[in-house]
């Protein structure tokens, strides 16, 4: 490695080094006690992803088609977005059940 290349990444690294953000203790376990508020939304969030991606999954396998071997690819790309689009109503149905269980 050239010594202008090793130059070059030992600047970077310090720009990179100074420009992070310094926390003080009491700053990171408000952050962790921040982050475990949306812990039980995770659920929900994970079944709604899985509904977009499904929805992803469906318009992708209409662009695919032609001879037959894009044509099995269009069907298990549809038969994959309806697993995921099934998967991620039933993960957010059970989630919302149990949480109006729960009040």
């Amino acid at each position: 490695m050239k010594a202008e290349t090793r130059e070059k990444i030992k600047a970077n690294w310090q720009l990179f080094k100074e420009s992070l953000p310094i926390f003080l203790p009491s700053q990171v376990l408000l952050l962790l006690a921040a982050v475990n508020l949306y812990v039980p939304m995770r659920r929900t969030m994970h079944g709604v992803l899985l509904i977009l991606l499904g929805i992803a999954s469906n318009a992708l396998s209409a662009l695919v088609g032609g001879s037959h071997v894009k044509e099995f690819f269009s069907g298990v790309l549809m038969g994959m977005s309806v697993a995921e689009m099934l998967a991620g109503v039933v993960i957010v149905a059970i989630h919302v059940i149990h949480g109006k269980c729960e009040e």
